[in-house]
Order: structure tokens, then C-alpha cells, then sequence
């Protein structure tokens, strides 16, 4: 019973950082714009995961700081949401931000079987979570070929 309320607890405080991150991605959307925000999200979750991998030394201190995963690493899809839309024309653009979006998704499935892997062979939980999560970083390499589109007119939108 006290393993299943930790647990509960440890979901509800990651769905906490989850709700600041789809409210406050956005927002930083618009104020700092989408490619800047987006790597703030792409660098902040290789480091908010390893800062809860080397910091949460307790259960108090796991609740405490997980809820910096779920802000940057769902918040970096609240970001998606708006930017996928924006980089593609009219005629494509349901299928270029659905394949986008959903084409991250298929690959970040096989993450939590690398990180198995990567635990099974180097013994060391809090290693092994945080080389996985640095493939996050790659984003930021991808943000350096991709537009901003903040403020511009969204492609084909007085279409019909």
C-alpha cells in the first residue's frame, strides 16, 4: 500500500511540472519565440534529468525536483504543437506536423529499452538515465537549421 501511494504521489508531482510546462512553454513561445524556447526545453531536460539522477537522494527530494522533467520534456510539446503548424504550407500541413510530431514519438519509444540495456550493462541507474536523456540535446543541433516563425504569417492562410 505505501509503495502504490508513493507512487501516486510521484505521478501527481511530475503531472504538476507537466501542467507549469504546458501553460509556460507556450507563453515563452510568444515572448522569446519558438526556437529559443525550444532549446531551453532540448537543454533543460538532459539537465533537469540528471540533476533529479544525482540530487534525489531521498523520496521528499525526488518529489521535489521531478516535476522539472515533466515541465521541460512534455512542455518541449506544447512548443511542437505550435511550431510544427507554422513551418509547413497549407497543403501539407496536416501530414508534415503529424508526421513530425508522431515521427519523435516512434523513436523516443525505444528509449526506455536503451536505457534498460544501458543499466543492464553499466550497473548504474542514474548514468544510464542520464546518457539517454542527452539524445534530447540533439535537438538543439537540429534548432540550428530550423526557422523562427514567431511573428510571421502562417503559410497559406488566407487560402481556401
Amino acid at each position: 500500500a505505501e509503495v502504490q501511494a508513493r507512487q501516486s504521489f510521484a505521478l501527481l508531482y511530475l503531472h504538476i511540472g507537466t501542467l507549469i510546462g504546458v501553460f509556460l512553454v507556450p507563453w515563452l513561445c510568444t515572448k522569446l519565440g519558438r526556437r529559443k524556447t525550444m532549446l531551453l526545453c532540448f537543454l533543460g531536460g538532459p539537465c533537469s534529468v540528471l540533476l533529479v539522477a544525482t540530487l534525489a537522494k531521498d523520496f521528499t527530494s525526488l518529489l521535489l525536483l521531478s516535476p522539472l522533467m515533466s515541465l521541460f520534456g512534455i512542455g518541449l510539446s506544447a512548443a511542437f504543437v505550435l511550431y510544427f503548424p507554422e513551418i509547413f504550407p497549407a497543403k501539407h500541413r496536416a501530414t508534415g506536423a503529424g508526421l513530425s510530431y508522431n515521427g519523435g514519438r516512434i523513436v523516443a519509444a525505444s528509449f526506455p529499452f536503451l536505457t534498460a540495456f544501458l543499466i543492464g550493462s553499466q550497473g548504474d541507474v542514474a548514468k544510464s538515465i542520464a546518457q539517454t536523456s542527452l539524445f534530447l540535446a540533439l535537438g538543439a543541433v537540429a534548432l540550428a537549421f530550423s526557422p523562427e516563425t514567431k511573428g510571421l504569417k502562417l503559410h497559406g492562410a488566407n487560402e481556401t
